[in-house]
This record gives C-alpha cells, structure tokens and sequence, in this order.
C-alpha cells in the first residue's frame, strides 16, 4: 500500500468521508492547522501553524515529515509561500507532489497563472475540482499535467429523501454562513415584492445571523405572507434531511459553491443568479431548467423566477427537477467518484480531455 501525505490549511467536516475512503486504499497523512473532531481516529494527523502577512502565509511544521510518503497533495494556493519551499525541497527527494488547485473563481490573475505555470514545471500534476478547470488549465495555459476530481460530499441515503412534496407550503431554504458576498440581504429586500406565502428556511450560525437581523424584521414588517425559520448552529445530516425534506428550492444570491452540491444531494434544485464565471467551480454541476433556474439579477425577473416556481412545485415538473438533482451528485459529484478519480489518475497518469 502505497502512501499518501495531504497538506491543507485545515481539516473540514465534509471531507471526512474523502478521508476516511481513501485511508483504505492509502496509507493517509495529513497536515493541518487544525481537523474537526469528527476525523476517523485512525488516521494520521500533524498540526502546523500558519503565519499570516498581508500578503502571504507560511505554513509551519517538519516539513522532512512529508518526504516520508510516496504522494504528497499540497494546496494549491500561491499566497502559501511554505509550499514552494516544499517543492523546492523535493527537488532532492524527488517525490511525485501534485497540487490541488481551485482554478475558476471569481478572482484571478495573469501573473498568478504565470508564476502557477512556472511552479506546475516542478511537480508532477494538478488536481482541479471539476473538468470544467481541466480543459481550462490544458486550453489557454497549455498546462498538461492535470486531472480532476469532481468536487463532491458524501451522499445521503435515498430512502430517506423526499421528492413528492405537494402537500407541502412552498417552501425556500437557504443554507450557509452568512457575510457580504453570499448578498444574503439584497435577497430579502426582493422577497418583500413576492406577493404569496413562502416559508423560508435560513440554516447559519448564531454569529452569522447578526448581520441580517434588520433585514429579516423589516421582510417581517413588509411581507406578512412569508414564514420566516430560523435554524442555527445545525449542519449535521440526520437533522439536515428533515429541513430539505420539506423544502421545494434552495436560494443561493450570491457565488455558489460546494452549497449547490449539498442541495442536490436531497433532491432540491436550486435558484441562482446567471453568470457562469461569477460561481466557484462547482457551478459545472448545475444545468438551467434541469436541476435548478438562474434568474437575471434584476429585481423583476428574480420575482419572475419564484413565481415560476411556485407555479411548478405540486407538478410532476417538479419531481423531475429533483430526480435530476439526485442523478447530478449519483454519476460524478460525490466523494466515492472523488476517490476513484484521484486514485485511478494517480495510479494511471494523466487522461486528457479534449
């Protein structure tokens, strides 16, 4: 069994179960400032702590503790300036070291890819998130040594999920921390203007909320037809699964990421503003009027959009819109595709995708 060493800033709850699967194929380290409590006990874990300037961050630990594996998988953010160090490194041990890269994001550069085409010239490969990247990466930067994983979760039991929701009220969940760029609050301004009954499911932290306390009561003021729940501090899945059991769509208003996936693994499309380059690269998953609707982000056509859904959600329209989200995260975005693509590219070299 060969083994693999893994170097991110921190540990999240959602990769548990990527972890935990690949364990059993490799002998798995990690190296982490922090890892959630949830983390298979089995695995090996190495704390680093991580300076922050500015401009850059250092991630600090024994770094000859990584050259003890075969693979070493490093963040592929170039603000860490440690991890050059690394590759730099390895330029003596001459392990295979890949970078796993987000690529289609709202914010990058030229000169970031320059000095990213620079650095992929001294390691063995690139890991994106999505296909979408890949063809990307290989296309317009001419950088060959890269494949994907189909950024996934861990999927939930089928007999659990509830598609048939027409004896349900409409109803709209949003889930995820709440700061400006989710645009959380220009939503709710436009949700004064829905003129039916709506419950709206909010799932955020306690601390999160805060930020949009004046806009909740003010909607509360304005719009006596829509129900507002609040439910904080509650992402685990066993409780997660009655909330999107009993919820139609969820709304994402600002750039969707990993957010979109956990939605379609319950079965619920998802509404979101138009812009393909404006989302993270998870936005490859979603197809308008298969899995979900866009909206143009103007207030008269995001009304538009809800009222085309409330119109389609006791229909069979709608449990075809959910069956296609159910058929989304079972053929590519889940962490058991996840594996086997990391471990067959790994194993195999490189597939190119034309």
């Amino acid at each position: 069994m060969k083994s693999l060493a893994i170097l991110q800033p921190s540990i999240e709850i959602y990769r548990n179960d990527f972890y935990h699967k690949l364990s059993k194929i490799y002998n798995l380290e990690l190296f982490a400032k922090y890892k959630n409590s949830d983390l298979d006990k089995n695995i090996k874990f190495n704390k680093t702590t991580i300076i922050k300037t500015n401009f850059f961050e250092f991630e600090i630990f024994n770094y000859l503790k990584l050259f003890n594996s075969d693979l070493i998988i490093l963040t592929g953010n170039l603000k860490i300036l440690s991890n050059i160090i690394i590759i730099f490194i390895n330029l003596f041990y001459k392990k295979k070291i890949y970078y796993l890269n987000q690529v289609l994001s709202k914010k990058h550069s030229n000169i970031k890819f320059i000095v990213f085409k620079i650095i992929t010239k001294l390691i063995s490969g690139v890991i994106t998130y999505t296909k979408t990247e890949q063809r990307f990466l290989k296309r317009y930067y001419r950088i060959k040594k890269c494949f994907y994983l189909s950024n996934g979760l861990k999927s939930v039991d089928p007999k659990l999920i509830n598609i048939d929701k027409s004896n349900y009220p409409f109803s709209i969940i949003f889930i995820g921390k709440i700061s400006p760029k989710v645009n959380l609050d220009t939503f709710l301004e436009r949700l004064i203007k829905f003129n039916s009954k709506c419950n709206l499911n909010i799932v955020t932290t306690s601390k999160s909320i805060k930020i949009i306390e004046r806009k909740l009561n003010y909607l509360k003021e304005k719009n006596n037809l829509i129900t507002i729940k609040l439910f904080l501090d509650k992402f685990d899945n066993s409780f997660l699964i009655d909330i999107f059991n009993s919820s139609h769509f969820m709304i994402y208003p600002g750039s969707v990421g990993l957010s979109l996936i956990h939605a379609f693994n319950f079965g619920v499309p998802v509404i979101l503003p138009f812009g393909k380059y404006y989302h993270m690269p998870e936005i490859e998953a979603f197809k308008n009027e298969y899995n979900g609707f866009y909206y143009d982000d103007t207030p008269d056509n995001f009304i538009r959009t809800l009222h085309k859904c409330l119109n389609i959600y006791m229909l069979d329209d709608y449990k075809r819109l959910s069956n296609n989200c159910l058929d989304t995260v079972k053929f590519n975005y889940n962490t058991e595709n996840m594996v086997n693509n990391l471990m067959y590219f790994l194993k195999n070299g490189i597939i190119f995708v034309i």
